[in-house]
Order: C-alpha cells, then sequence, then structure tokens
C-alpha cells in the first residue's frame, strides 16, 4: 500500500494525473485510507472525472466527430462505417446506424443539428433526420472527386480530384444542404489544408508548385478571385472565427497573419522551431498560438505582435491547440497522448489529462470551448503503440483554480493579510489591496516612491506612506505628518497603535485618537535599518540596525533597554504573539530577544536570512536554504524540526491547516505545494502564477486557500478527500483509463465495456 501511494504522489507531481489515480485506488481498495492518500486520490480523479461520457462500441474506433451548433449533441463516424448521435451532456444515443465497411462515410450536422449529411467516399451524399436516420434526400457527386476528410465548413464540404498535372487537379465545393456544387475550381491545391472561411463566402486554396502563396475564391454569384501572400511557401493557412483574419505559416517556421479584405500583413513573427505548426486564433481575433514539432505552445497578441507566452508541455509533436470561447484558456492535444489546459494570460498549466495511448488523429471542440471529443488513430500501432479505441468526451472548464483575481499588472511583491481577507500588492509608487472574498479591489494608494500597505490585523484599516485609511469607508482616519523621507505602517497585533518608520524618524501613533504618542529621530551613526516592530499591545516598540536593538516605550518615546549586538545586516524583525519577546533575523542567526530587558535570550545559528521568522499564527519559523529546501521549526513545542524538499526556487511564504496536519508553501517559481507535516513530503503541487508567489493562505472553509503572485493576480484553489466507496472508483477506473497495473508496472488496457455497465457516466 505504501509503495502504491508513492507511485502516486510521484505521478501526481509530475503532472500525470490518470497513471496517479490507478495507483491510488489500488492502494485505497487495499485499505489505505489515510487522508494524504484520500486528498490525492480526489485531485488525480478529477481528471478523470472531466470526462462527461466515454463511447467504447466500436473496438476499432472513431474516424470523425462533429457537435451541433449548441454543443448539445454529438455526431461520430466509425471506422467501420457505423454513425452514432449522442447527447454531449450524458451520452444517451439518439441515433445508431449500422456500419458499412468499405464505404468510407462519414457524417455531419447541417444548421440546427436537425438534420445530418453522410458523405461516401464513392461520392454519394445523403441527408438524413437526426432523430430518427429517415433519408430525406440524396445526391452523388460527380465521377472522380472524393471527400476531404478535414472538415472544410460545417455545412459545405471540399471534393478534390486526383490526375495530372498537380496532386489535384480540380477541386469541387459543394453545398451539403442543397446538394449541389458550389463552385469547381481547376487550380491545383493542397486540399488537405485548404479551408473554407467560416461565414461559407470564400474558399482559400494553398498554390502548390512554381505558384506560391494562397488564392482566395469567392463562393458567390460573381466569382472573383484574388492572390494573397504571393511568393510565400505557405504550407498551413487557418482563419479566424470572424472570417476577418488569415494565418500562414511556411516550412522555415515563418508565420504571418493576413487581413483577408485587404491583403494587407498585420503581424509576421517566426516560430522558432520551425516546421509546420498547428494554429489557432483565439474567438476575438486577438491571440494567436502555434503549436508544433518540439512540444511547445507560443501565443502573440495580434493586435501589438508580441510575444505573451510560451509553454512547454508535450513530448513530441502536437495534434491540435484550441482556444476555449473567448477565454484566454487553451486546449493542447498532443502525440503524447496528454490533453493539456493553459492559462495563456501567463503560461501556466491549468491542469492535464490523457485522453489515449497512442496517437490522437483528431479531437472536435463546442463552439463555446467548453466541451471537447478526442479519439484515437490506430496507425499508433505501427510505432507499437497501445490504442483506446474510446471516443471521450470532457468538459474542460472544470480545470484549474476556481477564481482568478486581480489586474494581472506585475509587481514588486505580494501578501496575503493576517486576517486572510485582504491581498496586498506593492509595487514601485504604488500599492493596491483587494477583498479575497470578493475578488474588487478595495483601495489603491499611488504616493512617492517605496509606498507600501500594511494591512492591520483585523484586516479593516491599511497603513501606508500617507497614513491609516479605514477601508470600508474609503476615509483617512491618521495622518503620517512631520516625515522628510517616505514612511511605511508598522502595526500592534491589537490594531490600537500604529508606527510610522522612515529613515529620518519614527513615530507612535494611538489610531482611535490620532494622537501621536512619541517620535524618535532616525538611531544610530549609519542610520535607520528601517527595520522596526511593536509589541502586541503597543507598550513596546522595537528598532534594529547593524549595531543592535534598542527599546523604547511607546508612550514616552524614551529609550528603555538598549543591547549592543554588531551583528551585520538583518533582514526582519517582529514581535511575539506573547509579547515577551521579540525575534530578530540577521544574515547568518536568528536571535530571540527579551521584550523588557534587550536581552539574548537565545540564538539560533547556520540560518539563512531568507525564510519567515513566524508563521501559522506564530507557531512555526521558515528558513529557506541555498539548495532550495526549506526547514519548518515549531516555535511553540519540541517537535523536529521539518526538512522539506520540492519547490525548484526559493520558498517565501508559509501557511498550516488548523490542526497542523497540512502545510501550504508559496515558491519564487510561481507554484504552491501542499505538505503532509507528518511525513515532510509533498502531495499536492498547484501551478497558476507566471512569477513569485508571495502569499499563500488556507481559507476558513475547509479545502480552499488562496495564493498572491508579482504577476498581479491572486487565485483560489481547492482540494478535498475521496469520500466515495473504493469499488465505485475502481469501476469509474476500470471503464474511463486504459491502464491496469501489473504489480507495480501499469500497462495498456483496453476499456472494458462491462465495466461501463455497472458505472453511471451520467
Amino acid at each position: 500500500m505504501e509503495r502504491l501511494e508513492e507511485l502516486g504522489r510521484e505521478a501526481l507531481l509530475q503532472s500525470q494525473p490518470t497513471r496517479a489515480a490507478v495507483y491510488l485506488a489500488e492502494a485505497y481498495k487495499m485499505g489505505n485510507a489515510k487522508r494524504t492518500v484520500r486528498i490525492m486520490l480526489e485531485q488525480a480523479m478529477r481528471s478523470v472525472d472531466m470526462l462527461s461520457n466515454v463511447h467504447t462500441e466500436d473496438a476499432d474506433g472513431y474516424a470523425d466527430a462533429m457537435f451541433s451548433d449548441d454543443g448539445t449533441r454529438l455526431v461520430a463516424s466509425s471506422k467501420a462505417g457505423a454513425i452514432k448521435v449522442w447527447r454531449a451532456d450524458n451520452g444517451q444515443t439518439l441515433l445508431h446506424l449500422q456500419a458499412e465497411p468499405q464505404s468510407g462515410r462519414h457524417a455531419r450536422f447541417l444548421p440546427d443539428g436537425r438534420e445530418i449529411a453522410l458523405l461516401y467516399q464513392d461520392g454519394r451524399v445523403e441527408v438524413l433526420e437526426a432523430r430518427s436516420g429517415k433519408r430525406l434526400r440524396a445526391s452523388q457527386v460527380p465521377a472522380g472527386f472524393a471527400p476531404s476528410l478535414d472538415p472544410a465548413h460545417p455545412y459545405l464540404a471540399v471534393y478534390r480530384k486526383s490526375g495530372e498535372p498537380g496532386p489535384y487537379s480540380q477541386v469541387m465545393v459543394y453545398d451539403l444542404q442543397n446538394l449541389k456544387p458550389v463552385r469547381t475550381i481547376g487550380q491545383s491545391c493542397t486540399v488537405a489544408l485548404s479551408p473554407v472561411s467560416p461565414d461559407g463566402k470564400t474558399y482559400y486554396c494553398i498554390a502548390s508548385g512554381g505558384e506560391t502563396g494562397v488564392y482566395a475564391y469567392s463562393l458567390g454569384a460573381d466569382g472573383a478571385s484574388r492572390r494573397l501572400l504571393q511568393g510565400m511557401d505557405v504550407q498551413r493557412f487557418v482563419l479566424s472565427d470572424d472570417s476577418r483574419l488569415g494565418v500562414a505559416s511556411s516550412g522555415e517556421g515563418a508565420l504571418k497573419v493576413v487581413e483577408l479584405a485587404t491583403g494587407k500583413i498585420v503581424l509576421s513573427v517566426r516560430d522558432p522551431a520551425g516546421g509546420i505548426p498547428k494554429l489557432a486564433f483565439s474567438h476575438s481575433g486577438q491571440l494567436l498560438a502555434a503549436a508544433g514539432e518540439t512540444g511547445g505552445t507560443l501565443v502573440w497578441s495580434v493586435v501589438t505582435g508580441d510575444l505573451l507566452a510560451v509553454m512547454a508541455g508535450h513530448t513530441g509533436r502536437i495534434k491540435a491547440v484550441h482556444f476555449l470561447g473567448n477565454s484566454p484558456r487553451l486546449a493542447t492535444l498532443g502525440y503524447d497522448g496528454f490533453l493539456k489546459l493553459w492559462n495563456t494570460a501567463n503560461a501556466t498549466l491549468l491542469s492535464a489529462a490523457e485522453p489515449a495511448q497512442g496517437y490522437l488523429v483528431r479531437a472536435a471542440l463546442t463552439d463555446d470551448g467548453e466541451r471537447m471529443a478526442t479519439f484515437a488513430d490506430a496507425r499508433g500501432d505501427l510505432a507499437g503503440e497501445h490504442i483506446d479505441p474510446a471516443l471521450k468526451v470532457w468538459d474542460l472548464l472544470s480545470a484549474g483554480p476556481m477564481e482568478a483575481f486581480g489586474n494581472g499588472k506585475s509587481v514588486q511583491s505580494s501578501t496575503i493579510s493576517t486576517s486572510r481577507t485582504r491581498v496586498v500588492f506593492e509595487g514601485a509608487g504604488s500599492a493596491s489591496i483587494w477583498d479575497m472574498r470578493s475578488g474588487q479591489p478595495v483601495y489603491e494608494a499611488h504616493g512617492r516612491p517605496g509606498t507600501s500597505a500594511a494591512v492591520s490585523t483585523d484586516g479593516t484599516r491599511v497603513a501606508t506612506d500617507l497614513g491609516v485609511t479605514d477601508l470600508a469607508s474609503g476615509k483617512q482616519v491618521l495622518a503620517f505628518i512631520d516625515h522628510t523621507q517616505t514612511p511605511h505602517g508598522v502595526w500592534s497585533h491589537d490594531g490600537r497603535v500604529v508606527a510610522s518608520a522612515s529613515a529620518d524618524a519614527i513615530r507612535v501613533w494611538d489610531v482611535a485618537s490620532g494622537v501621536s504618542r512619541a517620535q524618535r529621530e532616525a538611531i544610530g551613526p549609519s542610520g535607520w535599518s528601517g527595520l522596526t516592530a511593536l509589541s502586541p499591545d503597543g507598550s513596546r516598540l522595537a528598532v534594529a540596525n547593524a549595531s543592535g536593538v534598542t527599546l523604547f516605550d511607546s508612550q514616552t518615546g524614551k529609550a528603555v533597554a538598549d543591547l549592543k549586538q554588531p551583528w551585520g545586516e538583518v533582514s526582519a524583525i517582529e514581535a511575539a504573539l506573547d509579547g515577551k519577546l521579540f525575534r530578530i533575523r540577521t544574515e547568518s542567526a536568528l536571535f530571540e530577544i527579551d521584550a523588557d530587558k534587550a536581552t539574548i535570550l537565545r540564538r539560533h545559528d547556520n540560518i539563512s536570512r531568507f525564510g519567515v521568522i513566524s508563521a501559522c499564527d506564530g507557531r512555526v519559523r521558515l528558513d529557506s536554504r541555498a539548495d532550495n529546501s526549506m526547514v519548518v521549526t515549531s516555535l511553540t513545542s519540541n517537535a523536529p524540526a521539518l526538512t522539506l524538499y520540492g519547490h525548484t526556487g526559493l520558498l517565501n511564504s508559509i501557511d498550516c491547516d488548523a490542526d497542523m496536519q497540512l502545510l501550504l508553501t508559496g515558491g519564487t517559481n510561481g507554484d504552491a505545494i501542499l505538505w503532509s507535516a507528518a511525513t515532510a513530503k509533498p502531495i499536492l503541487r498547484f501551478t497558476g502564477h507566471s512569477k513569485n508567489t508571495g502569499g499563500v493562505s488556507f481559507l476558513t472553509k475547509p479545502g480552499r486557500f488562496a495564493t498572491s503572485s508579482s504577476d498581479g493576480t491572486f487565485l483560489k484553489w481547492s482540494f478535498a478527500e475521496e469520500k466515495r466507496h473504493p469499488l465505485t472508483i475502481a469501476r469509474r477506473i476500470a471503464c474511463r483509463i486504459p491502464l491496469v497495473l501489473d504489480g507495480y508496472t501499469l500497462k495498456p488496457n483496453r476499456i472494458d465495456p462491462n465495466a461501463c455497465q455497472h458505472e453511471r457516466i451520467w
């Protein structure tokens, strides 16, 4: 059980949730029901549960699939020539036409999804009622023409005729509703890559041979034609949804976006990987994605030409790339068998699933981007790959964080307030505060360079360089005056006292009255270090610099104790919540100072200057090491310290759940990791930020947490404990995942239709 748990944990951390689900489900079935196992299993099963339905009826697999306009139905053509129509949400069979071997037929929905057109390889065309299969009309395409299997347009089909002088001597665009040719073109074209515009008005022929470029043939009454991208060796041409733009790629990696109405090139970039990439526009036409030979995907802004995201996520070629509706989310489908969902706004992976073992040939997507159908290509067997022939329908919008907020503008730092209700972003000369519950900004300050924002412990007020502001009313309740340098605010834990500290002076204020208690000029011959802390009740003020620490009475401003300790650079200072001591972190040690006498109570050596003095309501300390490991030390007990390995960058934030069984950390590479405190092992990794994860916090509701980043966003995440019966999990996996355990090894296995009879997918 422990071995299976470890294999599942490793697979999950390597973004292989489907494999992890098989390992963990077996351990769960054997009786390993530890909390951490159930948390990992629930997370792994999310990729399995993304499947809204699975179709295994045709053992030879499927050759084609298409959603209806409204996304409610799915029609598929099997390799044996069977035609099926299902409800896309629950998989209920609406129509089944028996196989016709050697017919080479495939089906398409016509407008409104009430009719389907069957295209035969021998040129026959039939239109059937989608509900009953009743034959409504039929026709025969002229001899010698065969349909292209690549959908050119939902209701227009492209037929090709082989012969001299080129690969296809003629091309015919055929109207599937009226069963008649729209236009026959003698120009030689690379038909499989030559599309019909989404509005159905133009056919774009990629010229082959000596006449390079793209010919645009009108499908209207005038029959006009014109030439685009003359002189470019076009290998692939893709159109935007609004029929306004087209993008062409050459074999050398050049990409050009052309305005179809004018022929004007609006963007010219290069895919550094070269090859002939898969291309896709976002629904708005403002983003362009190119995914190709090396497994990476690039996203550009069509408006500015900026390269917005680089995502390297697949092993080998990418077969399909789709934007999900009008969102920045992108789905990529690779020959490695993985379906991956990305947030292109910050180039982060949201979720991964494994639709099949073996080469994937095709994917169909609904117009709104919420569902995708995937199915495998039997040609993968030539490479010794096992093939999962099932057609699977995925609910894509279930991946990633529950909610994302922020303005996406990079800042210098981000933190989550002690109250777990506010997120603070600090930049050059500005600071903003967001409400974590509503996701709305509640305060923004534009001040001098070095402007900071310190939120009170209860989350109701903020101290900036200007003073204290009530976040509910937006009114300033206290002004920091008599500073010539930019001050920052330091709160007492009870929120009654605040200090304004700058390089020239330190002042202590009663928040309720707005009266200054005491003031001190810069301390020490080399000036003040900028590090100040107030005791929880605000009665003591500690100021640290390279020469030591001085304690002041905050009412009178008089020094009450002074410690001369030349400890070099000081990186942090804070007051313990019990009011008995101050903690000071230097470049090589951490000191605990008596809050009344300024004497050293304890000294901890060989500690990095990077880390967190205290976290988890004062229960732990975090120290980061040069090898990217982290040491978590209890501040309330003599429990052994935990050493954590898992982040690829430095760790700079930590939180603990209520019973200290789980730890949550954030690192400089933008990820967050959930740990088991019992084993000091990572159990879940969350990647949603493109820059430093400055704040992490468990929320009040169990299984919820938030992360904030200097990329200007904060995200809410969820995890849970798997509560379904082990046999329910086992049946679901047997019905959906083409893998089986042989000892500790995963081996390919065809999905068992009998298992699916007991597993209610809908």
